[in-house]
């Protein structure tokens, strides 16, 4: 069971290092008044959050897709090459 665990912890780590560096990148350039006016509204928050879910789906689904070239530049896995050139 423990082995399962770390197995999910590193798979879903990346997942996280992307959720951080996005965070990161929308607190440091948008403006808070900004996340504000996006956020009250009723309306306004759930289609963001649908938008980003989609985003996130379509992502997830075209991850192989996008990194399967890039396993001829790098020795590592390729999905590695892939996070550093969308950075």
């Amino acid at each position: 069971m423990v082995k399962h665990a770390i197995d999910e912890f590193f798979d879903m780590g990346k997942y996280l290092i992307i959720g951080a560096f996005l965070a990161a990148f929308v607190q440091t350039y948008v403006s808070t008044k900004t996340l504000v006016a996006i956020g009250d509204g009723d309306s306004s928050s759930i289609l963001v959050m649908m938008g980003l879910a989609s985003f996130c789906h379509f992502v997830q689904r075209q991850m192989p897709l996008l990194a399967h070239p890039l396993e001829l530049f790098s020795p590592l896995h390729p999905f590695w090459p892939f996070l550093f050139l969308a950075l």
